[in-house]
């Protein structure tokens, strides 16, 4: 919680002349000025500078807070998948280094919302495919949507949502594959335009 502002956060929060302009929001959204298109991180950002502007307390605050809702929803999709040791899956997903590397590097943020709505994602689906009701496929859809928006490193989802299926049943189904055709369908877009933007600049 003392710990500072490290490597690109200056460059992403502290000295980005975007997330401290009063326009900044629209910008994020419906321009391709930001470094990448992330439009839901940016936009957390924006009130997040506006709050706590270069105190690096709050910015942490925040960073745990979702790291231990994501372990929750990790031991959650676990446990909905009948894996053994699911709560100290994880615990050890809690601790691990590389997690919490995350969320000890503040613009990472990035990494902890998109596997927020990512792990909903999943979550979702899986009810849905236990339960067969079309309003989980809805949330799922709409939370995978969040975690694009979030990050768009987050398109290999599909295959994750195919994974977990196959798990669960022990087979993978023609159906499968057109229920998550959305999903894929997602991924390619997003793909794109985070590759467009990139060329941007």
């Amino acid at each position: 919680m003392r710990g500072g502002f490290v490597w690109d956060d200056g460059i992403y929060i502290t000295g980005n002349p975007l997330v401290k302009a009063s326009d900044g929001l629209r910008r994020f959204w419906f321009t391709t000025e930001a470094f990448d298109y992330y439009p839901i991180t940016w936009s957390l950002w924006w009130p997040e500078w506006r709050r706590w502007g270069e105190a690096a307390t709050g910015y942490h605050v925040l960073s745990v807070l979702l790291h231990a809702i994501n372990a929750v929803l990790v031991w959650l999709v676990l446990r909905r998948l009948d894996i053994p040791g699911a709560w100290f899956a994880a615990v050890v997903f809690a601790i691990h280094p590389v997690n919490v590397a995350s969320v000890a590097w503040i613009s990472e943020q990035k990494n902890t919302l998109a596997l927020l709505f990512s792990v909903l994602t999943v979550l979702f689906y899986l009810r849905f495919d236990q339960e067969d009701n079309r309003v989980w496929y809805v949330f799922s859809l709409a939370a995978f949507m969040l975690a694009l928006l979030s990050k768009s490193a987050v398109v290999m989802l599909p295959m994750v949502l195919l994974a977990c299926v196959g798990w669960a049943r022990r087979t993978v189904r023609v159906r499968d594959l057109l229920r998550t055709s959305p999903f894929f369908l997602l991924s390619c877009i997003f793909g794109l335009v985070s590759m467009a933007n990139s060329k941007l600049g």
